[in-house]
């Protein structure tokens, strides 16, 4: 993980402290435990009644990067996806692009998340809103993972009629 990616990662991991949510930092899959230079997955999350995400982040500061998404699926794909984790599969895959430069643009998050959704690869967006904060993963299912200022945890799971199917 590159030093411009960890300060995103770290308020993504103190939103899932505060929401409750089971995560861990780099990764290293079992296979690769014994490995002089293992794979390292930037962040496994476990949603409580679905299982673990595997999430990988990317520092892009426009769509003019797209070779750096390229290169996270390729990545994904080669290097983490069909490993276990702790004992246990992956059951999806997500890339996480902090809202930096022209990505924050609605157009081009909405672009981004219909390109990786066909490509298999689920999108993660964090907001931090007055009123609350939240995480939405989206690919086969919305996941929704909210904090109210009240101090209220919601984890809302839809489901959508598309088969999920990383590459």
């Amino acid at each position: 993980m590159k030093h411009n990616e960890e300060g995103e990662f770290d308020k993504l991991c103190e939103f899932f402290n505060e929401a409750k949510i089971q995560y861990k930092r780099e990764c290293i899959p079992d296979i690769c435990k014994d490995w002089e230079l293992p794979y390292r997955v930037d962040l496994i999350i476990n949603i409580p009644k679905y299982g673990l995400i595997g999430i990988e982040g990317k520092h892009i500061r426009s769509l003019g990067q797209g070779g750096i998404i390229g290169k996270a699926l390729k990545q994904i794909k080669y290097k983490y996806y069909g490993k276990k984790y702790y004992g246990y599969n992956i059951r999806q895959w997500c890339l996480f692009l902090p809202r930096i430069g022209d990505i924050d643009n609605d157009r081009n998050r909405v672009f981004t998340r219909h390109l990786l959704n066909e490509m298999g690869c689920g999108f993660l967006e964090y907001f931090n809103t007055p009123y609350s904060k939240y995480v939405k993963i989206n690919s086969n299912t919305q996941f929704g993972i909210t904090i109210h200022n009240n101090g209220k945890i919601e984890i809302k799971n839809k489901a959508i009629n598309k088969k999920w199917v990383m590459f």
